[in-house]
């Protein structure tokens, strides 16, 4: 759910930059550039109401190790500091408050919103063997529109064509699965 954006790029007029970013509800700075000169763009973006995450020494201070491991790896390292501010963009941004185990995204259009929600849990699968699924890892799923201004108006998955049952306006269900995905055409209206 998100863009990556070369601001170091030498065939790029601040003017041409600036666009690019305005056109983003939030930045997020990871890592250091050659070219600084790019700092001033950035600057008159935060400066006109644009949001500015730098991901620097300090948010990757205290990481956390946890996990037996996975493959090759020697368990998962965290950073708190991030996750939390990457927590906040999604709450802040992200027009719907997605609960259930499971995986998503979105795609905004013109007229609609394409959400999609997988459940990864419950599959094993390794190259010698056939795949297995645990359907004890099904997972209810339930979205909410976090909007006060505007209701859905329609919902329909995508994959099986099915219309979906919206809940007062705001909200609907689905159950998903172990390896399992759905993909929800969303329209939604302002309250008059």
């Amino acid at each position: 759910m998100y863009d990556v954006i070369a601001p170091d790029a030498k065939s790029q007029k601040p003017e041409e930059l600036l666009a690019v970013m305005k056109s983003y509800k939030a930045l997020v700075v990871a890592g250091d550039y050659p070219d600084t000169s790019w700092e001033k763009t950035l600057a008159r973006y935060e400066a006109d109401g644009g949001k500015v995450i730098h991901v620097g020494v300090d948010m990757l201070a205290d990481p956390v190790k946890i996990g037996k491991g996975r493959g090759i790896g020697n368990g998962e390292t965290r950073y708190p500091k991030l996750e939390k501010a990457l927590n906040d963009l999604e709450a802040e941004y992200f027009p719907f408050e997605v609960e259930g185990d499971c995986m998503y995204g979105l795609t905004v259009a013109d007229r609609h919103s394409w959400l999609y929600v997988f459940n990864n849990d419950g599959v094993t699968k390794f190259a010698d063997a056939p795949q297995e699924l645990d359907a004890t890892k099904t997972s209810d799923i339930r979205i909410t529109f976090k909007s006060d201004k505007k209701r859905l108006c329609a919902v329909r998955e995508l994959l099986s064509e099915a219309v979906v049952a919206v809940s007062a306006g705001v909200s609907f269900d689905c159950r998903l699965g172990p390896g399992e995905f759905a993909i929800f055409e969303i329209t939604s209206a302002g309250l008059k």
